[in-house]
């Protein structure tokens, strides 16, 4: 509970520094943010509390092909196809682009394939 009011805390002091500023992307940046920290403290505290083993690897490993997708997705050009053209080709080179991503980087399905 003190975890959730110190983030919400957080969260209204950086609105009302950004979004002055910044307007609704100094919004979108703090909730950003405030989840972020969130969810790193709420991590912490639960490995501490619970004894809960995190693989951080494995996550680091999904975040990082996240990353690579987000930037194939911006760099998909689809420009004479109108909004649900382009919509539909960033989808579509999304899901293309995280799933080879993620069989290229979890080896783990090549061990049960060759298993069985």
């Amino acid at each position: 509970m003190l975890l959730v009011l110190a983030v919400t805390t957080f969260n209204i002091i950086l609105n009302i520094i950004l979004v002055p500023v910044m307007g609704i992307a100094g919004a979108a940046i703090t909730t950003t943010t405030s989840y972020i920290l969130y969810a790193i403290i709420g991590s912490i505290y639960t490995q501490k509390t619970l004894k809960v083993k995190y693989p951080w690897t494995l996550i680091l490993k999904y975040l990082i092909c996240a990353i690579i997708m987000y930037y194939a997705v911006t760099a998909a050009s689809f420009g004479t196809w109108g909004l649900a053209g382009v919509t539909i080709g960033k989808i579509i080179v999304g899901i293309l682009s995280y799933s080879l991503l993620i069989l290229i980087f979890d080896n783990s399905w090549i061990r049960k394939v060759i298993k069985t």
